[in-house]
């Protein structure tokens, strides 16, 4: 069952031999080929893949028009910026509905989902909940948009952060292993508890930048002379 879609034929050699002996020489052609293509391409499997592709187009398209993502509504007019940690949740939501079901639709695996994936999804609802927590209004208002990629790695300066970074590069990293491990290997990855550390240490780091800022912005609660 490896490489279904971009490699549907597979060779298999063939050959005799007693049990727990060395198998007799093989003669020339002695092999299968298994066409694998028919097991899973099927008018079911066709229409499910085409939901999960406008699912997709759906939600970019709602992301991009909405405040789905965004740190917020509105302000005076400006739209706020892209937030990275709604973007991760997001992100890890979306490949595990879509590696589910393709795992499903190929080998008919209903219980295909590592424990591990389930540390990366509450490390980005976690994160996602501390930096709502985090945030307060300031008095200068929120900045405006710059952009998808420059709104996820940028701080509330418009400075490149190495915290927000480093996130957004190890969201990818493992975003991407488990996009191969999918689509070759017809298996969701299980992380080491290493992997789910760092994850976690690059998540309480972007928290943790995010406290002295709501400090600052806290007005001072003295009385003024």
């Amino acid at each position: 069952m490896y490489d279904p879609l971009f490699d549907p034929d597979a060779t298999m050699r063939i050959s005799a031999g007693i049990h727990g002996d060395r198998a007799l020489p093989r003669t020339v052609g002695a092999n299968m080929s298994l066409r694998l293509k028919k097991l899973w391409v099927d008018s079911w499997t066709m229409t499910w893949l085409a939901l999960l592709i406008a699912v997709a187009i759906a939600l970019v398209i709602y992301a991009r028009r909405s405040d789905m993502l965004r740190d917020g509504a509105p302000f005076g007019g400006v739209r706020q910026p892209y937030s990275l940690a709604r973007a991760q949740m997001a992100w890890w939501f979306f490949l595990l509905v879509v590696g589910y079901v393709f795992i499903w639709l190929v080998t008919g695996e209903a219980d295909s989902i590592a424990p591990s994936l389930l540390g990366l999804v509450g490390i980005s609802a976690a994160t996602a909940l501390a930096a709502v927590a985090m945030t307060s209004p300031s008095s200068r208002g929120p900045r405006a948009s710059e952009g998808f990629l420059r709104d996820l790695i940028s701080d509330e300066r418009g400075l490149v952060a190495l915290d927000r970074l480093q996130v957004v590069v190890w969201t990818l990293v493992l975003g991407g292993i488990f996009l191969a491990s999918v689509l070759w290997d017809l298996t969701m990855p299980e992380f080491s508890a290493t992997m789910l550390a760092l994850m976690g240490i690059s998540s309480g780091t972007y928290i943790g930048f995010k406290l002295p800022k709501k400090r600052e912005e806290q007005p001072d609660p003295s009385p003024a002379p």
